[in-house]
């Protein structure tokens, strides 16, 4: 297949011809016309790298271990769980009278939760990764995709491909963040694929003898040997596998997931529309379709296109937030902009993605990127020529058509470098920026990161003595070098062999057992530019290109902020322990009211598990007896108690920053009562007609008064202020046992001690509590941060540490949070 070749006239042509024949006994420069140029078709990705990539990010998502953003699992899976479960913390974005979220996202994670729901497999293991799973497994096809687009891009250079897709799979930042479950995740996954079969335009070559190939009368459109579309009446060819209405019905996907989305593709679509509105000029006659190519390609795709998305996504949106005609991209455009609501979770300066940003998370590979951006130079190409089409238009408006063509062709192979810079240029002026949100700039990167590492490879080897005594050719042109070539077969090629002898054995069908094999001359040709011999200059290249990324791929992906994340399958453990030690209490009480002519459910029922009545559980047994039966089926205690649905569960109190952990998603228990200090932002009306919005959160109020911000959310004795001072004065809990028999001979006051103004420091009621009293929870969550201010009322109240996970190495946003710590209450009763 032929390289791109821009608009030259011939004696620009001749004169750089000139030019290059008194180069000669220059050093060899890595360029892409200087290249092999291929004449077949872009070859096909081999049979099973789809596997392998899926392979890949499963185990992606299971290596990415830490914290990053509360987003992850607050505006996807949590929605998704309550959707399906019917239980699940729902944010101020998710509330009607908000209704700034669209829930196209989180159903694509109820699809997963409904499947496992269906086959019985809604274990805490699957439910808490199974979202990951399906965002990896979208992953893997946008890299698959990246490949082709690669491919598509330079496909005078296949080995570029293969490149990128390597530094996709290494950039540190992707390995953290493409398995996550973002909207923004999921948003570069589909315009990754939606540019995959994005129209690329570009010059076709010109043969020998000058003649130029392709469709030469007007009106014709001539399909080319390697699947390209030759235009009629000019150079112009689009590259095979273009698929313009799939691409825009996946960017339109990508634009109602995050619309957010929507101002990356408008210089696509603007360059697009101006090359068919010049063209199509260009052509000229009255009678030509191409004339109208613009025109159909607003009427017909764009507008159908945005029209059914738009209305798929507010049907969904209405039909969930239960009210009618919900469009949620004009409700969170109102609370960014209008509100200025962004700026509440922080803001940073206008240069912050180009100083901190985009080259943090592109890192090592951004040099090498902007060298395959001056690279596509290269494509200007001294052997093209620009056989011109008979105009009907004035001179000056033929050379201004011209030159715009020109340019617009020009930019198309730069186009992808040129958007992954757009987008931060574009989001620079909101206050609020994060990294994830230019996530989509990675990949485009990639290519030319790829397509540099190619060129550097060949130019490396060409011009190392070593390497070319082995397997590369040089041409008697200096500037001009062709790819190392590799024998079709599996064996090493005879060093003694001549080259014609070697030319003639590959051209043999019937001698190349590649011939017989597709699918392993794919791979072949796949793992050459990796198996091929590299230069020494080119492996200390390719050390400092890939080392940072694969350190902080480690790093960050299993130690930073991993605290956050680990601690909840303990949660989870720590619940069904106390669910099963109040069975245990359950049953020696139930046994001993059976004795005294009682059954054990009037204990269950005093116990505040309520309304299912003895026939439920077996005509007046008692509920030992019935955990006795449940084992023998297999059923353990908690399970048992699970199926009491009006029973009291285990209560967790996270006391930290809102968001600071997942949630229901992470535990999928229905005896968890997880609880969270909130941080939703409130409006104020002020008098002159202004709405201004703030955002407190409640867990400033608790670090300015602990105990008093404890008292007013739980039953505790009316001399609070004293229980303060009391523990600060070595309050001791007057219990400490864990067993049915301490339970029964434990006081009504659980904590007491004296202190130095007399009184109870805390009392809390065993089973008889009144309407609307609320018991202290049964496990507390907090960072080692707050472990000073709370601890003094934590021990009095009768809590134990219980674990500490350990959580990061240094501060990102607030002081140093290094270890998450839990809580537990001695006595766990009713």
């Amino acid at each position: 297949m032929g390289s791109q070749q821009p608009f030259e006239s011939t004696e620009k042509s001749a004169r750089s011809s000139s030019s290059q024949d008194s180069s000669v006994g220059r050093t060899p420069f890595p360029t892409m016309a200087s290249q092999q140029q291929s004449t077949g078709p872009v070859a096909q990705p081999p049979k099973g790298l789809f596997l392998a990539l899926l392979a890949f990010r499963l185990i992606n998502s299971l290596a990415v271990q830490t914290y990053f953003n509360p987003d992850e699992f607050w505006q996807g899976p949590e929605v998704a769980h309550r959707m399906v479960f019917g239980y699940g913390y729902l944010t101020w974005e998710w509330q009607p009278e908000w209704a700034a979220r669209s829930f196209l996202h989180p159903m694509l994670f109820a699809a997963g939760y409904q499947l496992l729901a269906l086959l019985r497999f809604d274990t805490p293991w699957l439910v808490r990764h199974s979202p990951r799973f399906i965002q990896a497994s979208i992953a893997s096809v946008a890299d698959l995709r990246l490949y082709v687009l690669t491919q598509r891009l330079f496909p005078s250079n296949p080995s570029a491909a293969a490149w990128a897709l390597a530094c996709n799979l290494c950039c540190w930042f992707l390995f953290f963040c493409a398995t996550r479950t973002f909207s923004n995740s999921l948003e570069a996954s589909l315009a990754v694929i939606a540019l995959s079969f994005w129209p690329w335009r570009r010059l076709q070559r010109v043969l020998q003898g000058g003649r130029e190939g392709g469709a030469q009368g007007r009106g014709q459109e001539k399909q080319e040997e390697d699947g390209s579309v030759t235009h009629s009446g000019s150079n112009i060819v689009t590259n095979p596998g273009a698929n313009r209405p799939l691409a825009l019905a996946l960017a339109a996907a990508a634009c109602m997931v995050r619309p957010t989305s929507t101002p990356f593709w408008l210089p696509l679509g603007l360059h697009e529309l101006l090359l068919l509105l010049v063209g199509g000029t260009l052509k000229g006659g009255k009678k030509s379709r191409g004339g109208w190519e613009w025109l159909w390609l607003l009427v017909l795709e764009v507008l159908p296109i945005g029209v059914t998305a738009v209305a798929i996504s507010v049907a969904i949106d209405s039909w969930q937030y239960g009210r009618p005609m919900v469009f949620t991209p004009l409700n969170l455009l109102h609370f960014n902009i209008h509100l200025k609501g962004s700026s509440l979770y922080g803001s940073n300066p206008w240069h912050w993605y180009w100083s901190q940003g985009l080259i943090a998370m592109h890192a090592s590979f951004f040099p090498l990127a902007c060298l395959g951006l001056l690279w596509c130079s290269s494509f200007q190409s001294s052997s093209s020529s620009y056989n011109a089409p008979r105009y009907k238009n004035t001179r000056w408006l033929q050379n201004t058509l011209q030159h715009m063509q020109q340019c617009l062709i020009w930019c198309s192979v730069r186009l992808p470098f040129l958007l992954a810079l757009w987008l931060p240029l574009f989001y620079s002026f909101s206050d609020h920026k994060e990294h994830r949100f230019i996530l989509l700039s990675l990949p485009l990167l990639n290519t030319y990161t790829g397509l540099a590492l190619s060129l550097l490879q060949s130019w490396l080897t060409t011009t190392n003595p070593a390497s070319n005594n082995h397997n590369t050719t040089v041409d008697s042109n200096p500037l001009t070098f062709s790819q190392p070539k590799t024998s079709n077969s599996s064996r090493t090629p005879n060093p003694s062999q001549t080259p014609s002898s070697t030319q003639t054995s590959n051209s043999t069908p019937e001698c190349n057992p590649s011939h017989s094999n597709p699918g392993s001359q794919a791979w072949r040709a796949f793992l050459a530019p990796f198996l091929r011999p590299w230069s020494p200059l080119f492996r200390v290249l390719l050390l400092a290109a890939f080392l940072p990324h694969l350190l902080a791929a480690l790093y960050l992906s299993t130690t930073h902020q991993r605290g956050a994340v680990a601690v909840m399958p303990f949660l989870s453990r720590e619940i069904n322990e106390i669910l099963q030690k109040r069975t245990m209490i359950s049953g020696a009480l139930g046994t001993d009211s059976v004795n005294s002519g009682s059954s054990g459910i009037d204990t269950l029922n005093r116990g505040r598990i309520e309304g299912q009545g003895a026939d439920t559980i077996g005509g007046g047994e008692g509920l030992q007896r019935q955990m006795r039966r449940g084992a023998r089926k297999g059923e353990n205690g908690s399970l048992f108690l699970r199926r009491l649905k009006k029973g009291r569960g285990v209560e967790v109190l996270f006391l930290m920053p809102c968001h600071s952990t997942p949630f229901h998603s992470h535990i999928h228990d229905l005896a968890a009562r997880l609880t969270m200090l909130s941080c939703a932002p409130t409006i104020t009306s002020h008098p002159n007609g202004s709405i201004t919005v703030s955002r407190e959160t409640e867990f400033e109020d608790m670090l300015s008064d602990p105990h008093a911000f404890l008292a007013a959310r739980y039953s505790l004795h009316p001399s609070t202020r004293g229980c303060a001072l009391a523990a600060t004065d070595g309050c001791k809990p007057a219990y400490k046992g864990d067993t049915a028999q301490a339970a029964k001979e434990a006081a009504p006051s659980v904590c007491e001690a004296e202190s130095n103004r007399g009184g109870m420091c805390l009392e809390q009621k065993q089973v008889d509590h009144g309407v609307g009293e609320r018991e202290l929870p049964d496990l507390v969550v907090a960072f080692d941060t707050e472990e000073n201010l709370l601890l003094p009322f934590l021990e009095c109240a009768g809590y134990k540490e219980v674990a500490r996970f350990f959580h990061a190495h240094f501060p990102v946003d607030r002081e140093l949070q290094g270890h998450v710590l839990v809580y537990r209450k001695h006595l766990v009763l009713w």
